[in-house]
């Protein structure tokens, strides 16, 4: 079950406004437009979650998992290539011991460099500071 949907709802959930008229204090004939606040979206998550499958079936917890997982595969399958990889040439470097935790360490230090989305920000980065 996908809770991404349940936070996406709540944190989009704008109250409802209901502009009330009434007399102004400033002087007469002047009218000031307080606002009233209603929540008609359920507040929390377990009635955001009720209300979801109530309305919409389980079918919607699960929107926009698909397109989720295109995103995050490839951007896994890179971490643990370039994990495997150093994870390999660390051990038979001869710099450190083999499977020590400065092999798992120094792994995880260059599959964490190599991947997409710090590849993605740097790349931003670059072009900001060369505009």
């Amino acid at each position: 079950m996908s809770f991404g949907v349940v936070k996406t709802r709540l944190q989009s959930s704008v109250p409802a406004f209901r502009h009330v008229l009434c007399p102004s204090a400033t002087g007469p004939g002047c009218w000031s437009i307080p606002v009233e606040i209603s929540y008609q979206r359920p507040v929390g998550i377990l009635s955001c979650l009720r209300h979801i499958i109530q309305t919409e079936g389980m079918g919607a917890l699960f929107k926009g998992l698909g397109p989720t997982l295109v995103g995050v595969a490839p951007s896994r399958a890179l971490y643990f290539s370039v994990y495997a990889k150093a994870k390999h040439t660390l051990n038979k470097s001869g710099m450190v011991l083999p499977e020590s935790k400065f092999v798992h360490v120094g792994s995880a230090c260059s599959a964490g460099i190599c991947d997409i989305n710090v590849i993605k920000s740097s790349m931003g980065y670059q072009n900001k500071t060369s505009a």
